[in-house]
């Protein structure tokens, strides 16, 4: 027995009818059944003719991040000096249907997350001794933070003193320690023989920053574009753009914009 299709939402279709469709064909009005495609990125429109009855199938689909524990325990966190809990956090995109991750695809990163600063690190943190000679580890973020900083000082071409002394200021809130005019030198000499753009680099750490140092990355360069007491709609749009790169939304890249203007 062939199942009526009214169980599957398809209208009031004989239940011995059976319409196939290539996707991206149209009929003329006149034809008993009818079809079109529209390709938008996360929407599919099937429209169905028989017996004179009309039924519009809509099928959204798409890709999305999505962050998952992969297991927890204790590690010594460089930033709080001492042990504390950690998350391994992984992140895969997911084929989605109706905005539901349904067929798991590549993996986008996967990083140690301190359960009490929220710090993020490599995976080769676990293995952090801190006990042993130069054996310090920089949070995610915090590099994050300095390369975005001392890129967007040189975008200009221009290393204006005042600009140096808002990045060290800025690092040293986010970083807890002191960044010294020599180490900052030694960032301007990295990103000029770079041949990646900021938001290329930032794009290859978006999987191991949480949504906290995605934010401070956005506040640390919204700091930056403040040096010269103006903030303009071309550095609203850069931070929108860098936004982008570490994979937030625009409505959580205007929110943090806002809410450091109101700041001021």
């Amino acid at each position: 027995m062939t199942p009526s299709s009214r169980g599957l939402g398809l209208g009031p279709f004989k239940a011995a009818t059976r319409v196939r469709i290539p996707l991206g064909s149209r009929f003329g009005a006149s034809g008993t059944a009818g079809g079109a495609f529209f390709l938008g990125g996360a929407k599919r429109w099937v429209l169905l003719r028989s017996g004179g009855s009309v039924a519009m199938l809509i099928i959204i689909f798409g890709s999305k991040g999505v962050t998952m524990t992969k297991q927890r325990g204790q590690f010594h966190c460089p930033r709080c000096v001492e042990k504390k809990p950690y998350a391994h956090r992984r992140v895969r995109r997911f084929f989605s249907l109706y905005f539901i991750p349904v067929i798991p695809l590549n993996l986008l990163g996967e990083y140690i997350e301190c359960g009490r600063c929220k710090a993020t690190y490599e995976m080769e943190v676990l293995d952090y001794d801190p006990e042993a000679v130069d054996a310090e580890i920089e949070a995610q973020f915090e590099r994050a933070v300095k390369r975005t900083m001392v890129m967007m000082m040189v975008a200009d071409g221009v290393v204006d003193a005042e600009e140096i002394k808002t990045i060290r200021e800025v690092y040293g809130s986010v970083a807890g320690r002191e960044l010294s005019e020599q180490a900052i030198h030694d960032e301007i000499k990295k990103a000029e023989r770079s041949d990646k753009s900021l938001t290329d680099q930032l794009g290859e750490l978006a999987g191991n920053l949480n949504s906290e140092g995605k934010e401070l990355v956005i506040r640390a360069a919204f700091f930056v574009a403040l040096a010269d007491g103006e903030f303009h709609d071309e550095e609203r749009a850069l931070l929108t753009d860098i936004g982008a790169a570490l994979q937030m939304t625009p409505a959580h890249v205007r929110g943090t914009i806002d809410s450091m203007l109101e700041e001021r």
